[in-house]
């Protein structure tokens, strides 16, 4: 009875296939981390968790409930693969780590929630484990997906030392530097790294943040027109046409073309309506 609490009782990460080998220090972190239990690490008994918002303590936790652990081992494994060596951040986001660690999870209305895993990297930013950074998007009215970054703690809790840490660290950065300039090799250090990948960051997530905008419109317009005949579909479809491209673009493209973007625009909403959300 108590497995049925949540929906998956057994999280674990799975690598998607289409990943290479990581490298040497990231196969033994994750090696470590595999094979110990993160959440029953006594560091954290160690440490006064901080409201990350407020700054404020929090009460003081000595242990997690079982599927709270399991949900924080299934993270922690996960940042470890995705983790940049050299910069600290864990090139993946909150959504990615919920669906490849079996988090997410899909109402009967087919709303998709990821708090598991939001809970377990909160848990662990609170602890000082983790630092993550949220970006307001103007354009959409939201946060885009956390930046998550590692502390030495992080690197203590799977159970490695700092200093192989900052060997590897070392190692990376150096490779990086191959084939640049010595002005440019003395510019990139750890923290110009870490800049660097934190702009390409916001940006990538700000990119991916106007897509799902793009595809939950597309979908709520699809959902909408199912329910109507087909010419009022193709009605509706030229109305959302005239306010996105303008009367007079329309108008340039005479009743022909404005039939043959209707007919093409039908069989994208069809497709969509057909189609899961990702």
């Amino acid at each position: 009875m108590f497995t049925n609490y949540v929906h998956n009782p057994s999280p674990a990460f799975i690598a998607p296939e289409h990943h290479k080998a990581r490298p040497s220090f990231i196969r033994k972190l994750c090696n470590f981390a595999a094979k110990r239990k993160v959440w029953k690490w006594e560091g954290f008994y160690g440490l006064l968790p901080i409201n990350p918002n407020t700054l404020k303590p929090i009460r003081r936790q000595r242990h997690f409930n079982l599927h709270r652990g399991r949900a924080i081992q299934a993270v922690t494994e996960a940042i470890a693969h995705h983790l940049n060596t050299v910069t600290g951040i864990a090139q993946v986001s909150v959504e990615m780590l919920a669906h490849q660690c079996g988090l997410a999870t899909k109402s009967a209305a087919g709303n998709e929630s990821i708090t598991r895993a939001s809970r377990a990297v909160l848990t662990l930013e609170e602890y000082g484990i983790l630092k993550c950074e949220k970006v307001w998007d103007r354009t959409a009215g939201t946060w885009i997906p956390k930046l998550i970054e590692i502390t030495p703690l992080f690197i203590r809790m799977c159970g490695l030392a700092e200093s192989e840490y900052e060997a590897a660290q070392r190692q990376q950065l150096g490779f990086q530097k191959r084939g640049l300039s010595i002005a440019e090799q003395e510019q990139l250090t750890v923290s110009e790294a870490r800049r660097r990948a934190r702009e390409a960051h916001r940006r990538i997530a700000f990119e991916r943040r106007q897509k799902q905008n793009k595809d939950h419109t597309a979908r709520r317009l699809a959902k909408k027109l199912a329910a109507k005949t087909l010419d009022d579909q193709r009605h509706e479809i030229t109305k959302d046409l005239v306010k996105r491209l303008g009367r007079d673009e329309l108008v340039a493209l005479g009743p022909d073309g404005i039939k043959a973007l209707v007919d093409r625009e039908l069989g994208r909403l069809r497709r969509i309506a057909d189609s899961p959300p990702i």
